[in-house]
């Protein structure tokens, strides 16, 4: 009973983290895109004749919604929506299920393996979301604004021009950003809400969840922004392009970015960032906890049913063998009466 306990956990931390990031993506995505268009390429439109530099976020969601209206913003969603699942899936069930094991080394349950679960998350998720960041970031950016028509042919063409190799792009890039984000988030996470007392109500516990999120996602953004900003350089171009680079390596083009550009490139888009991720950060671990707490509450009810019904079957066949051994017995008295009536005869 205990394995199916067990996994009854595991399928709501998985179901859980799935929803928190739908829930995410379609709140903070118009953030993400003016932060994408910010930290790819140089910003140029078909309403301009040259490159603009350009790193006010208010000016580029104008220039943004100039070329497509308000849809513009919302580009690349579906693939976002679809890489949002088995991205939050994995992130979170990784959380969790990396600190239950944490939990039984000799570091316990301490802030340390909070830490280092967070820290590990950051693996399965980037596997799970590079292939849907690759696409999403290839329809933002502006220099491939006409070469696709929607996600499924920027897979495609992907596909064709660089095979699976090409879906992966920035892998490594993406480990080392989640695993930064995730390891600080969590870790803020879990230090502000082992200072504070519990909330009595649920939803006093929501509103914690998003100030804690929020704040935690905030600094868990100006940790890993460099390494985010190397991310949507190496995604964006196609091969075709003069920046695209062939095997490109994270801490050698981050040290180029800042010996060529200034170390504040690094946090080129980073107001639109820092709110969009932690907006996130606030709505996603909100919509988790709520999600996981109703799976695990309605597991636990189905549970003690099953349990229930187990048990009533159970009294049933003590009972029935209870009562088919009185009868037993109540027929050896009457063939041992007869048989004394016999001898006594």
């Amino acid at each position: 009973m205990a394995g199916g306990k067990k996994e009854h956990a595991s399928w709501a931390f998985f179901a859980a983290g799935a929803s928190a990031g739908i829930v995410e993506a379609v709140v903070v995505h118009p953030l993400d895109m003016v932060r994408d268009v910010l930290t790819a390429v140089p910003i140029k439109t078909r309403h301009q004749l040259s490159v603009v530099k350009n790193e006010n976020s208010l000016r580029t969601a104008h220039l943004l919604i100039r070329e497509g209206g308000v849809p513009r913003l919302y580009r690349g969603l579906t693939p976002e929506i679809v890489g949002m699942i088995p991205k939050s899936s994995a992130m979170y069930a990784g959380y969790d299920l990396s600190r239950l094991l944490l939990a039984k080394t000799p570091l316990g349950d301490s802030s340390l393996s909070v830490f280092l679960a967070g820290c590990i998350s950051g693996i399965p998720e980037a596997i799970a979301t590079t292939p849907f960041q690759v696409v999403k970031i290839r329809l933002q950016a502006r220099e491939n604004v006409s070469k696709f028509s929607g996600p499924v042919d920027c897979a495609m063409q992907t596909w064709k021009m660089q095979g699976v190799k090409g879906l992966l792009t920035g892998l490594q890039t993406t480990i080392w950003r989640n695993s930064i984000w995730n390891s600080i988030y969590f870790y803020s996470m879990h230090e502000m809400k082992k200072a504070s007392p519990p909330p009595p109500q649920q939803h006093q516990q929501v509103l914690q969840n998003l100030l804690f999120g929020f704040v935690a996602g905030f600094v868990a953004t100006a940790a890993d922004a460099p390494f985010d900003t190397v991310k949507s350089r190496i995604q964006a171009p196609l091969p075709s392009s003069s920046s695209f680079v062939e095997k490109p390596k994270t801490f050698t083009m981050l040290s180029e970015i800042i010996r060529q550009e200034g170390l504040l490139a690094c946090y080129k888009g980073f107001p639109p960032k820092a709110v969009r991720m932690a907006l996130g950060g606030a709505v996603a671990i909100a919509a988790y906890e709520l999600r996981r707490y109703d799976i695990l509450v309605e597991d636990e009810r189905q549970l003690r049913k099953w349990r229930d019904e187990k048990q009533g079957q159970g009294q049933g066949q003590d009972q029935g063998q209870g009562q088919g051994k009185i009868n037993d017995a109540d027929e050896e008295g009457q063939d041992g009466g007869g048989g004394n009536q016999s001898c006594s005869s």
